[in-house]
């Protein structure tokens, strides 16, 4: 099976997701998606790391089929936890783009913000009373 193949085979059987619903994820356009699965080549790295970032599954997977499939156990639906937080607009797209962050730039962010909030009552307390231990 080859990679436009796999992404087929996530969408339809793990996800769930028809062409629409993965498109509007993935911040494309279902005729874009109909590309993806056909034409291997039309697979950028990009795409890859968008379906990592907002799938949780593994690279290794999508370009070789090695098993797992997710980076992590349990799948995140960050649109449903938004939908459940009542979280929309510009704070929904903020905490969008910084899960979107490597790793080290969401430490760094989450610095700037202790450093700047920390002293407040009750904002970052749990992050705080963690590093301190």
């Amino acid at each position: 099976m080859n990679i436009s193949r796999r992404i087929k085979y996530l969408r339809k059987n793990i996800l769930k997701l028809s062409k629409n619903e993965f498109a509007l994820k993935l911040k494309m356009t279902p005729s874009e998606i109909s590309r993806i699965e056909h034409k291997p080549y039309s697979v950028t790295d990009n795409i890859k790391q968008q379906i990592n970032i907002i799938f949780q599954v593994s690279i290794d997977w999508l370009e070789k089929g090695i098993e797992p499939i997710f980076t992590k156990v349990e799948f995140f639906d960050f649109d449903n936890y938004c939908k459940e937080n009542n979280i929309t607009g510009f704070d929904k797209e903020l905490l969008e783009k910084y899960l979107e962050l490597p790793e080290d730039m969401q430490k760094t962010v989450l610095d700037i913000f202790k450093e700047r909030f920390g002293n407040q009552e009750g904002i970052f307390q749990n992050s705080i009373s963690t590093d301190e231990t």
